[in-house]
């Protein structure tokens, strides 16, 4: 048996009744960080190839560059102190300080709220359930046939921008350098998924930077056999190479695979029902983040 599938059928909780897949995840998985919290039995598996994000979501908390302690305050509030103090006449001083300190320890207490605030990252909801609920699978995808190694662009300004695709810097900036990212299918991935216990995939959320059609083309037959909902991002116009990832051709291709089109209140992007789960329609929650 796959090593994968032992994994996972020794580590999947049986509570767990139905699965979806996020293939994007950027530095902070914005849409698995929602679905974890609102589907208690929801069963995730990420996509995502690029080591720098991967690094922030599992290892490095984001808010860590924004954090705030009251060590920090108070040496602050000291070093303004000693330097306002000899700035400004006896006879003003003390008005002037009692107000200075005022508004000193509201900010303190601001601070401090929002600092509480900002702990509970997506992040933190990641590595609740990372392994229980949540597993993350450090590959990019696309239409091939055995694993390959490929080229992968990323970009300086916003890691959740690099793909497979060299992009147009003129639109999403410089690229920082050039990597080598193992790239697989769909079709290999199902090839060895958990068809005996989990009977459909709800729903296939895709934010891949131009590579969106070419994942649905590598899903092969499973994707009209065996998928609900299907959300893909048409931004290939960014990248070069790419020009087919566009709405037109994903929903060609996606009609062709059994696919309807939907206003799906709940997303943002092109999202298709599959006509034979149209019984399912109502009973499948689904949310683009």
């Amino acid at each position: 048996m796959n090593r994968m599938k032992k994994f996972l059928i020794s580590n999947i909780p049986k509570k767990l009744s139905h699965v979806k897949l996020d293939i994007g995840l950027s530095y902070n998985a914005p849409q698995s960080h929602f679905w974890l919290k609102m589907e208690k039995k929801l069963l995730i598996f990420g996509f995502e190839p690029n080591p720098e994000a991967i690094k922030r979501l599992l290892i490095e908390k984001n808010y860590e560059q924004h954090k705030f302690t009251t060590k920090d305050y108070f040496h602050e509030v000291t070093e303004k102190f000693t330097e306002r103090r000899f700035k400004k006449k006896r006879k003003r001083k003390t008005i002037f300080l009692t107000i200075w300190l005022y508004r000193e320890v509201l900010r303190y207490f601001r601070l401090v709220i929002s600092n509480v605030r900002k702990k509970k990252t997506h992040q933190d909801i990641i590595h609740k359930y990372y392994k229980s609920r949540f597993f993350l699978i450090p590959v990019a995808l696309s239409n091939v046939e055995t694993e390959q190694m490929m080229d992968f662009y990323v970009n300086s300004n916003d890691c959740g921008t690099s793909s497979l695709y060299k992009h147009d810097e003129k639109f999403l900036g410089p690229i920082k350098n050039v990597i080598k990212v193992p790239v697989v299918s769909l079709k290999m991935f199902f090839d060895t998924f958990l068809w005996e216990r989990f009977e459909y995939i709800d729903h296939i959320k895709i934010d891949a930077q131009g590579s969106d059609l070419n994942i649905l083309k590598g899903a092969g037959d499973y994707l009209k056999e065996k998928v609900v909902y299907v959300t893909a991002e048409p931004d290939g116009k960014y990248y070069f190479g790419a020009r087919d990832c566009n709405k037109t051709s994903i929903s060609n291709y996606m009609i062709s695979q059994n696919f309807l089109p939907v206003n799906h209140p709940n997303t943002n992007d092109p999202t298709f029902i599959n006509k034979k789960f149209l019984h399912l329609k109502d009973k499948i929650y689904i949310f683009q983040n």
